[in-house]
């Protein structure tokens, strides 16, 4: 649930669009359909909603609908936080959804398009990283195998440890 409805770490652009038409059309159908149940054709819905007379929307209809419809905004909320991350950007920028319009063109514009930070930035690895060339510990590995560094510390390793079996008296013929 934490990759859905969590707000840390990083999403690729694949990922946000997923999310974004999943939680959209989870949002039209729950209102659709709750409409509907109780005698209200979608375009009747749309009139008391242009019209700004949702106080004659009944009560059960709002509250039935405010589930899967706030699952879905906060899905949407984590989903561009996340995406903001991979960008590079702290949540703040979701601020910019509060300027009518040009903040939500901006916001599909800048998270649906823009390449994330290449590597892991100060939010997390990148996700893009194929996983078979992730070392156990998270380390990035060439292709080839290991990065140098990993087998320079292995080296190091293995020295000390026969450096402290040498000096307890101990052999070891492992290495």
């Amino acid at each position: 649930m934490g990759f859905l409805f969590g707000f840390g770490g990083r999403f690729t652009r694949l990922d946000w669009w997923s999310v974004m038409v999943f939680s959209t059309t989870l949002i039209a159908f729950s209102v659709v359909l709750l409409a509907y149940q109780h005698g209200l054709t979608p375009q009747a819905l749309l009139a008391i909603v242009n019209k700004g007379e949702l106080s004659t929307v009944r009560l059960e209809l709002l509250a039935a609908a405010a589930l899967p419809v706030l699952s879905a905004l906060w899905a949407l909320a984590a989903a561009t936080v996340k995406r903001l991350h991979d960008l590079g950007k702290s949540a703040w920028w979701l601020l910019t959804l509060a300027v009518p319009l040009v903040g939500l063109v901006w916001q599909v514009g800048e998270c649906g398009f823009v390449a994330g930070d290449e590597g892991d930035n100060r939010f997390g690895a990148d996700r893009r990283a194929a996983p078979a060339r992730l070392a156990r510990d998270g380390e990035p590995m060439t292709p080839q195998g290991p990065s140098p560094h990993r087998l320079e510390r292995a080296v190091m390793a293995s020295a000390a440890k026969q450096a402290h079996l040498a000096r307890n008296g101990r052999r070891s013929y492992h290495m």
